[in-house]
Formats: C-alpha cells, structure tokens, sequence
C-alpha cells in the first residue's frame, strides 16, 4: 500500500476539520432535505365570540411548519389553520409575499393540503421522501424554522397510542419523548432524510405525531379522481366487554373478547348490518379484546378503529363477526366516513363561523362540542345541563329529519323582550308551531307568526315553556335592537353542506 507523506495527511486532516476540503463541504442529505422540504407558516386567527357569534375576539398568530409533498402542495395540520384570517409562508426561514390557499382539509384526521398558483415560490423547493413505514423505536429529528434558523431537536419513540375513534375515524399516533419546546404545531419528524410524521399536539415533552402511513393514505386519497371522500370509520359507539354479567346476559361464554355495541347512528358504517347489543369480536379477520385492542404487527396493541384507517379505504366490504342472541354471526360491512359534521350535535364545527339568528333580542345558534367549550377547561362540568345532556346522551341521534339541535343561547334586553331577559341556554323545540333543526328553520319560521304572535317553545320542563312575542312590533323592535347593541347582521346562515344519512338502523339499548 503507497503511504501518504505526513504533509499531505495533515493538510487532509485540516481541510476535514475547518470545512475547506469538498468530502465535508457538503450539507448531509437530511439537512438538505430538512431545509428544501419544510416551509413555516404564518397564521393569523380570529376566533369568533361563542356567546355572541357575530363579532371575532382579538387577533392572534400562531407558528405552523409543513412540508412539501408531489403537487407541489404544502402538507400541514388542518387545527392550525382553524380560524385563520391571514396567512404568510416563511421558506428558508424569511417571509415570503405568498399567501396559500387551501386545496383540501380533513378536520377528522386534523390533516390539510395548502395551494401556492404562483411558480416563482416553488423555486429551489422539493418535495420530501416519505419514509416506507413508522419505526418503532430509535431517535428521530423533529424539525422547524425559528428566528430564521432550521431548527432540528432529537425526538425519541416512546410508543404507539390510539386516540378517538369511538365512533369517527381514529389512528394510532406515534409518541415521542422531544427536546421540542412549545411543540405539537405541525412540526414535521424525520428519520435521517426520510419523513415519518407530523405533530398535532404536545403535552410538556411528550409529543402526539401522526405516522407516515396516515400521512400517505390522506395524500393518496387527495389524489383520487373521485374527489377526497375521508377516511372510513365503524361509526357505532361502544363499550367495553369486560362486564361477565352483561356478558352472561348476551350469550358470551369464556374469556371476555369483543366490544359491545351499545348505538349504531343512522349514516355510520354499521346502519343496517350492526345492532345494539351485538358482542363485535373481530373485523376484517382481527380479534377484538374487550377493549377493543387488536395486535398491529409492528404497533403492538392498539384501537381496532386504526385497521380501517390504515388498511381500507370509503367503500371496502370488510367482514365481521358478532355474537347476536347468543349465537355467532357473520356479517359483512361496507365502509363509510363518519366525519363529526354528520352528527346531531357535532364534536366540532365544520365551518368556524357559527350559524345564528338575532330575533327580537332573542339569539338562537346551534349546538356544537365549540360552543360547550366556551365553558372553558371545566366544560363538562360547567355548562347547563340542559346542553349538556344532548351532548352526551343525542350526539349521534341524527336522521334526515332531525340534522340539529337549535338553543336559545341568550337574549339582548329591551322594551320589546321585557320577561325574558334571564332567560337563555335552553333547547329549542318549535318556533310558531314549527319544529326546527336549524338556523334557516328558524329564521323561515319567524317569517309565518300565528294569530300575530310569535311564539317560540322551550324543550326544557325547569324553564319558561314558551316565549310569545308581539309579531306586530317585531322588525322596528329588532331592529333597534341591532342598532343599540351594534350587531353588524341578524342572521349568518350556515355555509357548510351537511353530509347525507342514508339508510334506517336502531338506536340505542
């Protein structure tokens, strides 16, 4: 072997340590994919007053990240952007003049896809390299610009973990142990070059990542020629099968396994083939525990709610086995999305901006999970009763009929509305004579008063059963109102279509 003379050597040695010889000089292909990929994001948000839902509370920002993914679009989480009025790309650390547009969001799987028409923003951008699965230990790099610099923090796996899925679409999330502070914002994770996730929430150092195969199948589903139709889910809700006594009492003999079905909403998966009272004890050829955990082959145990997610897509016939009066059954289940707008009283809204009507200083909205936390962090325990119960007990108690629940939210005094000025937070059950489900009901049956009143009807039995106004008074009355208590407008009606309930299925045991 020829020896290289000390000279020589010592020169290599100093060009690799002062970065001056070309084998160092190069960034590794995980920063260049860091720097290239991963874009911050700039939000604006105003979130709209809960109580009186016509006015915005005060300006905030919020710091997302997102990366570059085939399109070219920007993946990123669908709660950051929640509310934005304003929103500013950062790419390479410094803000740009181009602002986004939103091509697809998917609340459910807090997922969503950003659109820039303008080329000249793509330049020196690529696309990153979605890793071929989750790893399942190890150390990973979670990444963000900060102050302009790309910030890249080790991020160790900890575990898999489900989260919701009790009745729409639910996932096991990657948990990882991060150096990150303030995280959960959309950082993206890598593994050397390779994209393994995104954040979509952070407690003190423990961060929930959505896993690559999550992230791969919303983008495969962006891309179908049928327009993006969700991820399915089961639908039904549940409990858990450890009870021997109810177990006993349905025909289940042994070891407890399965789930017990306790509702099967009308539009869910399970309308038409799943009963009340049925024990589920596997899908798609995977056995249920009674906690409704299957074993992942690389996850370990996790919600069967992830199968359908990962494996299936809106449309797969899946088969199932149930215990039914005591007997096994075989079923077959064609699957659904069950986004939370289809639900009686959703878990959130849709559409940011609340539905409402002002009429005669009486404010009606609809129910929703949003509204409720207005309560604030005690919520559940907090907020009236009389919402509380619809949402716990009617949240999934939909059919084309019956779409949503209508309160009386409060009332703006005046003269016209004298006797009612405590009054607020109740259900509403008929306006005029008119049951309604909604905003626009509401406001269409103001516009037929009976026998020259106006008469709306409370659901509650421990509140005012009626309220019967004046309908002779009722526009100059509302009117000043507006004026003296400076709303802007009467009525926003709701703007986001409601998904469609097909099919008849029982409710509950």
């Amino acid at each position: 072997m020829k020896r290289v003379p000390w000279s020589a050597a010592w020169f290599l040695a100093f060009a690799a340590f002062t970065g001056t010889g070309r084998a160092v000089a190069e960034e590794p292909p995980a920063r260049r994919a860091f720097e290239s990929g991963v874009v911050g994001v700039s939000v604006t948000i105003q979130d709209w007053d809960e109580d009186r839902p016509w006015i915005k509370g005060r300006p905030q920002r919020r710091r997302l990240a997102a990366v570059v993914v085939d399109g070219p679009l920007l993946l990123t989480s669908a709660s950051g952007l929640r509310g934005a009025t304003f929103v500013q790309l950062e790419r390479g650390g410094e803000p740009t003049p181009y602002e986004p547009r939103v091509e697809i969001v998917d609340r459910d799987a807090d997922l969503a896809l950003l659109r820039v028409d303008d080329p000249a923003f793509w330049t020196g951008l690529r696309p990153v390299r979605l890793a071929e699965r989750t790893p399942t230990e190890g150390v990973l790099q979670t990444v963000r610009w900060t102050e302009g610099q790309l910030a890249s923090l080790d991020s160790r796996v900890d575990r898999f973990e489900a989260r919701g899925g009790l009745r729409g679409p639910g996932f096991a999330y990657l948990l990882v142990r991060t150096d990150v502070t303030g995280g959960g914002w959309a950082e993206p994770v890598f593994q050397g070059d390779r994209l393994v996730g995104l954040t979509v929430s952070q407690d003190n150092q423990t961060a929930y990542v959505i896993p690559v195969e999550v992230l791969r199948g919303f983008l495969d589903r962006s891309r179908s020629g049928g327009g993006y139709r969700g991820f399915p889910a089961l639908g039904v809700a549940w409990q858990v099968g450890e009870d021997r006594s109810l177990a006993a009492w349905l025909g289940q003999t042994g070891p407890r396994k399965g789930i017990v079905v306790r509702q099967v909403p009308q539009g869910s998966s399970g309308c038409g083939v799943l009963e009340p009272l049925d024990i589920l004890l596997s899908i798609d050829g995977r056995d249920l525990d009674a906690a409704g955990l299957y074993q992942h082959p690389r996850f370990g145990k996790v919600l069967f709610s992830h199968l359908l997610v990962e494996e299936h897509d809106v449309g797969d016939v899946v088969p199932a086995r149930v215990i039914r009066g005591g007997k096994p059954v075989d079923l077959a289940i064609e699957l659904r999305p069950y986004p939370t707008a289809i639900q009686l009283v959703p878990e959130r809204r849709a559409d940011p901006a609340p539905a409402f009507l002002v009429a005669g200083g009486l404010v009606f909205r609809e129910l929703d999970g949003d509204y409720l936390r207005s309560w604030g962090a005690e919520w559940s325990r907090n907020a009236p009763l009389g919402l509380l119960g619809p949402f716990l007990f009617e949240q999934d108690a939909q059919t084309p009929e019956r779409r949503r629940i209508v309160v009386l939210a409060g009332v703006l005094p005046s003269a016209y509305n004298v006797g009612y000025h405590e009054v607020g937070s109740l259900v509403v059950a008929k306006v005029n004579g008119v049951e309604v489900d909604s905003i626009a009901d509401v406001r269409a049956a103001f516009g037929a008063p009976r026998n020259g009143l106006h008469v709306v009807e409370l659901g509650q039995l421990d509140a005012p059963r009626k309220i019967v106004l004046d309908a002779a008074g009722f526009a100059d009355a509302n009117d000043e109102i507006l004026s003296r208590y400076r709303v802007p407008l009467a009525y926003r009606p709701a703007e986001v279509e409601l998904p469609p309930i097909a099919g008849a299925c029982p409710g509950d045991y």
